[in-house]
């Protein structure tokens, strides 16, 4: 059995990165050969050889080859992440139509509908309508699926794809006691400009005259044009120099030890509430449009209230402190979505 994959891969983005490492163990344990299609392939330096695991970039992918890696998989999938679809999805409905003239089954893995346009772009509702599988990670996208459109296929409800592979959290796992808040990373967005990072620097200033913390600026995505410390250097400018530290990371494991170091969490980015609920660390997360950080964190059930904060909405030092004495790891959650993740692979990949 082989499979193809493409998706966000390749632009070091935390979240889709887990992912290509979460496949990698699923695929390698089942015996599953897969060829991943990435805008950079420097994943080659996470992995020791692996038997039947590819990577190519992008731009060195010809039609030709693009054909030949369709023709000898039985399935091609677009895996992980928000599937946000504005206008036409050209690219992904030639790849459908190709697979299907192979016979191929052709499906999404592990996706959020947010900011998708399915009832306004026919091209993308057929798009899924006509897809083998689909795999979604929240409610709110499995019910858009099912209830608007006839859906042929199979659709599946899992976790996120981020926890489909827990043993690769083990070692970064959060067991200190925490007395105090010394350590806190924020996770924000490179196109936020200087009235944003002013506003979010208030919270973090309060945070560091009480407990004179230290603020770990940790960017969830460091590709070309989607830096995030773009904006991290912007908030630094109303910290006190001596408060902040702005981090890269080459591989997943050096975001996931600076963030198992933390004793408090502000971020985002979606996969940054994730990773801090895995490595047991108190958060909360800063919706947005599309509110797929709020509609995680309902998923969770844990302190719902208490740790989503509206865009440009304040953040308050006792709200924060709240959160702090009565966050808990949530440990049946995580079970269960990586239960729920794991089964719907199974599920397709049979």
């Amino acid at each position: 059995m082989k499979a193809l994959l493409l998706g966000y891969y390749g632009y070091r983005n935390i979240g889709d990165d887990l992912f290509v490492k979460s496949l990698v163990d699923y695929f390698t344990l089942n015996k599953i050969g897969a060829s991943f299609i990435c805008n950079k392939n420097y994943y080659n330096s996470y992995f020791e050889e692996i038997a039947n695991i590819n990577f190519y970039s992008d731009s060195e992918v010809s039609k030709l080859k693009r054909l030949m890696l369709v023709a000898e998989s039985d399935y091609i999938a677009w895996g992980g992440g928000t599937l946000q679809l504005d206008s036409k999805p050209t690219n992904l409905i030639n790849l459908r139509r190709i697979s299907s003239l192979f016979r191929r089954k052709f499906g999404f893995l592990g996706v959020g509908l947010e900011g998708s346009r399915i009832n306004a772009e026919k091209s993308t509702k057929r798009l899924f309508e006509n897809s083998d599988f689909i795999y979604l990670r929240d409610k709110a996208s499995y019910e858009a699926i099912q209830n608007n459109m006839d859906f042929a296929g199979k659709a599946f409800l899992g976790g996120d794809l981020a926890f489909l592979s827990l043993g690769q959290y083990s070692e970064f796992l959060n067991k200190k006691q925490r007395d105090s808040i010394q350590n806190v990373s924020f996770s924000g967005k490179h196109w936020w400009g200087e009235g944003r990072a002013e506003f979010y620097s208030k919270p973090l200033i309060k945070l560091i005259e009480k407990y004179n913390c230290t603020v770990h600026m940790l960017p969830c995505c460091l590709g070309d044009g989607s830096n995030d410390n773009e904006f991290h250097e912007r908030l630094a400018i109303f910290l006190p120099q001596k408060n902040y530290k702005i981090y890269t990371w080459d591989k997943p494991e050096s975001f996931l030890k600076v963030m198992s170091e933390m004793d408090f969490h502000v971020g985002n980015r979606l996969h940054s509430i994730i990773l801090a609920d895995i490595l047991g660390i108190p958060n909360i997360g800063i919706n947005g449009d599309p509110p797929k950080i709020r509609a995680y964190i309902e998923k969770t059930s844990l302190l719902v209230k208490e740790r989503t904060t509206e865009f440009m909405d304040e953040i308050a030092l006792e709200r924060i402190e709240k959160i702090f004495s009565l966050y808990e790891r949530p440990d049946a959650f995580i079970a269960q979505e990586a239960s729920t993740a794991l089964n719907v692979l199974k599920e397709i990949f049979i």
